[in-house]
């Protein structure tokens, strides 16, 4: 078990899976930068304050569960737009979600198995590297889990650009639609009224 920068030749196996798994956990761990970035960009957006003003107020809260808090009242405020609440409110509760998923990349580490095998393990407790056992992650996984994070970051900004839109003309067209707030979109259209949703993934 090991985690050192590199590991046998340039080109074995082991060494080529090993810079593949810290270039996806790198992408990974910078897409969710992405999301925190937008998340502030969306509070700026909608304060009536000097953008020095916000930051400062954004910045000054530590914990990302309290700074969403305080961001869903913000939103509230400027706006009750039928097309845009119910699409925040899954970003709300997809948000908290992803951050877990996050925690996972971002304090795990790559184990090396008798120099033949190389895996990622989420978290990467003492307790889950000697679980035999436990969850593993594939560089094609953690791919995955940046491209969701990337999805998200969009779908926010999409929402920093139509809530002032509609608040400011309730009839304004609403700008394209990215990937994620598509979807979110035809789940809503598919849920019957007084049903609660689906599970989100």
């Amino acid at each position: 078990m090991s985690n050192p920068e590199s590991i046998g030749p340039a080109d074995s196996f082991v060494e080529r899976e090993r810079r593949r798994l810290v270039y996806e956990v790198g992408n990974c761990i910078m897409s969710w930068a992405g999301v925190e970035h937008s998340l502030c960009l969306l509070f700026m957006s909608l304060m009536k304050l000097p953008i020095e003003n916000a930051v400062a107020i954004w910045d000054s809260i530590v914990s990302l569960e309290a700074k969403l808090s305080m961001l869903n009242v913000v939103v509230r405020q400027n706006t009750t737009d039928t097309d845009i609440l119910p699409i925040w409110d899954k970003i709300f509760v997809r948000i908290s979600k992803k951050y877990r998923k996050r925690h996972e990349i971002a304090h795990g580490c790559i184990m090396v198995i008798n120099d033949e095998r190389i895996v990622f393990v989420p978290y990467g407790t003492m307790t889950s590297i000697f679980d035999s056992a436990g969850r593993r992650l594939s560089a094609d996984q953690i791919a995955q889990r940046n491209k969701s994070f990337h999805e998200l970051g969009r779908a926010i900004e999409w929402i920093t650009t139509s809530v002032p839109l509609r608040r400011d003309n309730a009839v304004a067209a609403l700008p394209e639609a990215p990937d994620l707030v598509r979807q979110l979109q035809t789940l809503i259209a598919q849920t019957p009224v007084g049903m609660p949703p689906p599970p989100q993934s």
